[in-house]
């Protein structure tokens, strides 16, 4: 296969992308709150999670099998894994995007095994930088409703849609729970 038709294969994907993974992913996290919220960008879930999930659920069936059910199984037992540990309710809204994510990689897989590999970590990446971006704005956005830029005490200050606490330090940002706390936000 020549490398323009591998370009244009992965650019054929792109819309299934767009709607199957990236859309569920978006659509969940407007129903439900965004669930993983770390203090920075983590190479961990774009870089090697993808690398090891892909591996394990899609390369080494489709390899043994070269058969798309047997990869769509394996697939859908990837998607049911990352809801394992979650309540009935989000479990379900959780599924709305990893049963799609699940065919999608499938159809990656067969369609050039490397691909779904490349967009599941796009999708990560994505999810990771987009999450940072939204947290970080939206909390220096509430906090300036609250305090004047003269001021330069701790304050704590509710923020509703987020439902956690986050220690705006200049550098880090840290997680717990119901409300943020500011800290030397203008300097």
């Amino acid at each position: 296969m020549s490398v323009f038709i591998l370009i244009l294969k992965f650019f054929e994907l792109l819309p299934l992308f767009l709607i199957l993974d990236l859309g569920t992913g978006v659509l969940v996290s407007i129903i439900y709150e965004i669930d993983s919220i770390k203090n920075e960008l983590d190479y961990e879930s774009v870089l090697i999670a993808p690398f090891e999930e892909e591996t394990i659920y899609r390369y080494v069936p489709y390899l043994l099998t070269q058969n798309f059910f047997i990869v769509l199984i394996f697939s859908l037992i990837w998607a049911f894994l990352h809801v394992r540990n979650e309540k009935n309710k989000k479990r379900l809204i959780k599924l709305i995007h990893f049963i799609p994510s699940a065919v999608f990689y499938t159809i990656a897989c067969f369609t050039f095994p490397l691909f779904s590999l490349v967009y599941h970590c796009l999708y990560n990446g994505i999810i990771d930088y987009a999450t940072q971006f939204s947290i970080k704005y939206y909390a220096k956005k509430k906090a300036s409703e609250f305090i004047k830029p003269n001021e330069r005490k701790e304050e704590y200050v509710y923020i509703n849609p987020l439902d956690k606490k986050i220690n705006i330090d200049s550098e880090n940002i840290k997680y717990n729970k119901k409300w943020i706390e500011v800290k030397k936000l203008w300097v």
